[in-house]
């Protein structure tokens, strides 16, 4: 999440892919977050379709949502496809 604390250290690792998927995760959510505080003023009927019409806007954020969603699908299959769990490993 983004907050006072994590924008310094995140300026300061700017190379850390860790640090760049968190920012980017971030940034994803906090859309959805302003849709809801919109009390239905944004567009679109939930914070998906307000997000695809921030990305149709907006070419920067369309790359943020869409580097997003494939980390989220690709963590998805991963972590579904490891036959030890992800509690087991060490």
């Amino acid at each position: 999440m983004l907050s006072s604390r994590t924008l310094p250290r995140w300026a300061a690792e700017y190379g850390d892919i860790r640090h760049n998927l968190n920012f980017v995760h971030s940034l994803d959510a906090l859309a959805a977050h302003v849709y809801y505080a919109s009390n239905g003023a944004a567009p679109g009927r939930d914070d998906l379709e307000y997000r695809s019409e921030l990305a149709k806007q907006h070419s920067e954020f369309a790359l943020l949502r869409d580097i997003a969603t494939r980390y989220f699908l690709i963590h998805r299959f991963i972590a579904a496809s490891d036959p030890c769990g992800p509690a087991r490993r060490k």
